[in-house]
């Protein structure tokens, strides 16, 4: 699935489409396999990048990190339950408003 098919299954505006669409772009480009080291040592994965310790493990959304690196639907997935939540801010890319220079 597309992120965007995903958005549409639930429900989501097309505005909110963008907006989740330009956060993803900014914290992985879509790709899938991307790992990065935080400066503590922490890191993030996958295509929505889950952060190791917060989001990864057991009774974490995400299982693990091979999880977090193939099944980039559940990571979406994911991502879509926290926006719901109102938990964007996760996402170092929300935070700090640098996916507003991604395009959709």
């Amino acid at each position: 699935h597309s992120v965007r098919v995903l958005c549409d299954e639930e429900g989501l505006s097309v505005e909110q489409k963008n907006l989740i669409c330009q956060v993803i772009n900014c914290e992985s480009g879509f790709k899938t396999d991307i790992v990065v080291e935080n400066p503590n040592k922490t890191k993030d994965y996958g295509i929505c990048q889950y952060n190791s310790y917060w989001y990864i493990g057991e009774g974490k959304p995400i299982a693990s990190t091979d999880e977090a690196l193939n099944n980039p639907e559940k990571c979406v997935k994911v991502m879509l339950d926290q926006y719901k939540k109102g938990n964007l801010k996760d996402w170092v890319c929300y935070k700090t408003g640098k996916y507003k220079n991604y395009s959709n």
